[in-house]
């Protein structure tokens, strides 16, 4: 009897966990464990496809047995209208919970976005207090677990170039939103019970090009968590409950989506990028006396969009053109190279010993990243996909441009 009932409990956990919580998953690494299932080099056909309505990227976020997403939903084409809604799903099925519109904007007050993004890019976080749901300048929302809004609050800036693209990111109690358009140059905080201002901390960087799109990077979650946040021309170590700045770097470059990532207990990675991209180590500690911020930086094939990947001790850097580097974290060095058939724009994510990528057109390519690249799968999804894939428990998602689609791990 006890072990029929626990046969019972795995299966069920099987379902709806470990989770996924918020963009690159828990803790922002991009990791999770399960095994993807591989037939003659290929995936099998997806166990479950829905129709998705509207435009969006942001990325599937998965806690508690509910899967959510946000889309952008026009009136009519060309749309007079917009609804800005939040989408939540059975993750073992598809079906359809809720959906809710938190926001509507007419079109003709909606700035033009870049042709690689929607309006409804950033992807939402899953909390203990309910779905964080933002919509870049058009704003920021707080939704229960049945899709009621809780609070709401309008955007910050105004003037946002080729539209939003940073995640939000809950930390201390505190949700941290970039505002990096034309008006504004800030990292914003909102108390999360409340969403009340919590505090803002201005960029002061004056940068020539003053818009980027880069999620946040929490280092700890303690109440006292440190964040790095990158945008144009610099980079800043942050106090999340208090806002204080503890450090900055400046450097060159605007338009910055890839998102900060810590590669060891004393050293973070990030982009510059464009016009033409870096790849910068910095030291997240005091200096000592005439010690460099800058450990090291990447100046060929660094990425514009994908944020990099630790993967067993090593930094796997894909660049949009499908160059994918593996690189020791601490001093930067090559250890191999391979091109990936494909653009890509979604990060690569690691399901126990397997990468998985998703180029701009739907090619899946699944490999194993030791002392070289094996490649062990390729699929064709046969529609665009711009959105970093999410795992939990048993399950593989992969959005598209007109759907979403679960697989069944191993």
């Amino acid at each position: 009897m006890g072990l029929s009932l626990l046969s019972v409990l795995l299966s069920i956990a099987g379902l709806v966990g470990p989770d996924w919580p918020e963009f690159r998953g828990a803790n922002a690494k991009g990791v999770a464990p399960g095994l993807i299932p591989i037939q003659d080099g290929n995936l099998p056909p997806p166990a479950w496809t829905v129709p998705l309505p509207g435009q969006g990227w942001s990325s599937p976020v998965v806690r508690d047995g509910l899967l959510v997403l946000t889309a952008a939903i026009p009136d009519a084409e060309p749309a007079k209208n917009w609804k800005f809604a939040v989408l939540a799903f059975d993750p073992a099925t598809g079906e359809e919970r809720f959906r809710t519109v938190v926001f509507e904007r007419p079109a003709d007050g909606l700035p033009k976005i870049h042709a690689k993004n929607s309006h409804a890019s950033p992807t939402p976080v899953l909390t203990d207090r309910g779905i964080v749901a933002h919509f870049g300048h058009v704003g920021t929302a707080l939704l229960d677990s049945g899709g009621k809004v809780i609070w709401k609050r309008d955007g910050f800036y105004s003037k946002p170039v080729h539209g939003g693209g940073a995640s939000p990111v809950v930390v201390a109690g505190k949700v941290l939103l970039p505002c990096d358009g034309l008006d504004l140059q800030a990292l914003v905080a909102l108390d999360l019970e409340t969403g009340k201002d919590s505090w803002r901390l201005d960029r002061n960087a004056k940068p020539s090009r003053p818009f980027s799109f880069a999620t946040v990077c929490p280092l700890d979650q303690k109440q006292d968590a440190r964040v790095l946040t990158a945008a144009s021309d610099v980079v800043q170590l942050v106090q999340a409950n208090t806002g204080k700045e503890i450090w900055r770097m400046p450097y060159s470059g605007y338009s910055v989506v890839p998102r900060p990532m810590a590669v060891t207990d004393s050293l973070a990675v990030l982009s510059t990028g464009y016009d033409k991209p870096r790849l910068l180590c910095v030291r997240l500690g005091d200096l000592q006396p005439g010690q460099e911020r800058l450990a090291w930086s990447m100046e060929k094939n660094a990425p514009l969009t994908p944020t990099p990947l630790l993967v067993d001790g090593k930094l796997l850097v894909l660049a949009d053109n499908g160059v994918l580097s593996a690189l020791k974290p601490a001093s930067g060095e090559q250890l191999w190279q391979e091109r990936l058939q494909g653009a890509y724009s979604a990060s690569p994510i690691q399901v126990g010993g397997q990468v998985l990528t998703v180029s701009e057109t739907g090619r899946v390519t699944v490999f194993s990243a030791g002392e070289k690249f094996g490649k062990m799968a390729a699929h064709d999804l046969n529609e665009r996909s711009l959105s970093t894939p999410a795992v939990a428990g048993s399950w593989l998602y992969v959005r598209t441009e007109k759907g979403l689609r679960g697989w069944k791990l191993r």
